[in-house]
């Protein structure tokens, strides 16, 4: 008989197969529970630093088609927008969205904002966007089932030379997903999170943790090209506000 582990209601852990049931609910809980607790956002609303010098150094013209995967509260989907691109923006969390869409809205900016799960994107017609942007995602995905279905629609959604601009947690090393496994099997239930209230004061509360699999370079680099993309750029970097990532940027050929 396998054995299982309930690990952070987010997730059932099997130990001979890995993580392999994922709690769709597990962002809004996270999400509805801070904003609970008070916080203005779910962290600074500062658009990722290497997504504005990538922005910056492709001089996209106006009006081209960007979709964002796992935007959260959309700080670089509106950041986006304001450069009057075209921008639909997808996450699983109806909180986050609901709370992109009022920030959105104060910033007189239009972002189609969508509640939905990254691996089902089969909604969405092929070679439609120029621009792929994601920031966090991927490495939230600990299936290596619905990594490659993520990315395989990922690669389908994008035009013929269109980019997909990833930056997700890197590590100098290999990280295998048996890693992961004895990582959060063998970690706490929850972490504590500092967050900053309407009225401005901080507060510590405690979240569930979600697991995530950060990836060398190489390790991303066969994930991708194994799809078909192309790397153009790659480079581990402490990325502001995500952390030590390492940031791809993969064109479809």
């Amino acid at each position: 008989m396998e054995r299982k582990i309930k690990l952070s209601k987010c997730y059932i852990l099997d130990l001979t197969m890995g993580i392999n049931i994922y709690d769709k609910l597990a962002y809004e809980k996270r999400y509805s529970l801070v904003y609970k607790r008070g916080a203005r956002h779910w962290e600074e609303p500062i658009p990722t630093e290497d997504l504005i010098r990538f922005i910056n150094e492709r001089k996209y013209s106006p009006k081209i088609r960007v979709i964002e995967l796992g935007c959260g509260e959309g700080r670089d989907a509106i950041y986006l927008a304001k450069r009057r691109y075209y921008v639909i923006a997808i996450d699983i969390s109806l909180s986050a969205i609901m709370h992109a869409k009022r920030r959105a809205y104060g910033e007189r900016v239009y972002v189609n904002f969508i509640v939905g799960d990254v691996t089902q994107l089969e909604f969405i017609r092929e070679e439609f966007f120029d621009l792929a942007i994601d920031i966090g995602c991927l490495h939230m995905i600990v299936n290596e089932k619905d990594r490659k279905k993520y990315l395989e629609n990922v690669f389908r959604i994008l035009k013929r030379e269109g980019i997909y601009f990833c930056c997700n947690l890197g590590k100098e090393h290999e990280v295998k997903l048996e890693d992961i496994i004895r990582r959060y099997s063998t970690s706490r239930d929850l972490v504590l999170r500092k967050i900053k209230t309407i009225n401005g004061r901080e507060k510590v509360i405690m979240l569930p943790i979600i697991p995530a699999w950060p990836k060398s370079k190489r390790q991303y680099k066969e994930e991708l090209t194994s799809i078909g993309f192309k790397i153009m750029k790659m480079y581990l970097k402490e990325v502001k506000p995500v952390g030590e990532c390492c940031v791809i940027i993969a064109k479809k050929p």
